[in-house]
């Protein structure tokens, strides 16, 4: 029998196996830049309260470490029948009752702030300065002469409790609209982000409670925002039914984008401020990570830590594992070529 030189014996058993380590490491890496795995697809967590369903808004409190979830609350009930035909004075309609769920960040319910006010058409809440701001204006048939946000305090909160309630009314420049997002800068100043008819950025200026107050356009956004947040001065994340996208503050001018797939129509940071988060489903909502797009040039634009996941890491260190590998393998077949 032919047999071959111990060199060639060598060469070709270390060529056999670095070609077994690159192998076994081509699947991993492959799974780690894989774009639909890691966070985007992650549940945070599911809503543990059946009876929280239909929720059309999600906002983070970081003074009570909490997520506020919204849904469009009853109809105002009809007024009374006026039992005196001779008296001028028409009986008024009962305010109606609306109510919005805290939630810790397992999913619990830790506290329920209950408001006399109909909000038949809330599509957003959003968290500022120890209170919450519950958007009423949604319109798909734009027959409304204006729309509402109401205002509650939301300090040191925890239970079941009724509070007060402070109605800020506003009507569009240009006629009805239909909306989904409500947004708050860093100053306090609310914005309203329209679907139909025209996609656009409209701001309240300084709103007075208890009276009709004028939105003033900004400019044009993209088409389908269903909720959208501040993250900076600078910088604004909103999204669409299927995508999240980067849009300039100061400019309008629309960046990077990333897609989703996750149901639900709101947005709103994560707890910690590490990532993007999304509620939908009918009857125990789940909460789940959509991607950040462009997250270095978030990191740059705003304080909030969206660092990249781990699955960089991940990657990282398959590559040194198969390098020490390698490594060690090269050096083992020196050494028997020196005997």
């Amino acid at each position: 029998m032919h047999l071959l030189p111990r060199r060639q014996l060598a060469v070709w058993a270390g060529s056999a196996a670095l070609g077994l380590a690159w192998l076994m490491a081509c699947p991993a890496l492959a799974q780690a830049d894989d774009p639909t795995d890691g966070p985007a697809d992650e549940v945070a967590f599911t809503v543990a309260d059946p009876a929280v369903a239909g929720v059309t808004g999600m906002t983070r409190d970081t003074a009570n470490s909490l997520y506020w979830l919204v849904r469009p609350g009853e109809a105002a009930p009809p007024p009374p029948e006026d039992d005196d035909p001779w008296d001028d004075v028409e009986p008024e309609a009962p305010p109606g009752s609306s109510t919005v769920v805290g939630v810790d960040a397992a999913g619990t319910v830790q506290a329920r702030l209950s408001f006399k006010a109909a909000t038949p058409h809330a599509a957003a809440v959003a968290f500022f300065d120890q209170s919450l701001y519950v958007a009423d204006i949604a319109d798909p048939a734009l027959e409304r002469a204006t729309v509402t946000v109401y205002g509650l305090p939301a300090s040191n909160v925890a239970g079941d409790q009724d509070v007060p309630v402070t109605a800020f009314e506003f009507v569009y420049p240009d006629g009805p609209h239909d909306a989904a997002a409500l947004l708050i800068d860093s100053s306090g100043r609310l914005f309203i982000i329209t679907t139909t008819p025209g996609a656009n950025l409209y701001a309240a200026d300084l709103p007075v409670a208890d009276q009709v107050n004028s939105l003033s356009l900004v400019g044009a956004m993209p088409a389908g925002v269903t909720d959208g947040l501040y993250l900076s001065d600078t910088l604004i994340a909103v999204r669409t039914a299927d995508q999240v996208l980067l849009v300039d503050a100061v400019t309008l001018a629309v960046g990077e984008s990333d897609a989703i797939a996750a149901p639900g129509q709101s947005l709103a940071l994560s707890l910690a401020g590490t990532e993007l988060l999304t509620v939908g489903g009918e009857a125990a909502p789940a909460v789940t990570i959509v991607p950040v797009p462009s997250r270095d040039r978030v990191n740059q634009a705003t304080v909030l830590d969206l660092s990249e996941s781990d699955q960089s890491g991940l990657r990282g260190t398959l590559i040194m594992l198969v390098a020490a590998g390698a490594v060690a393998l090269i050096t083992g077949v020196l050494a028997f070529l020196r005997r």
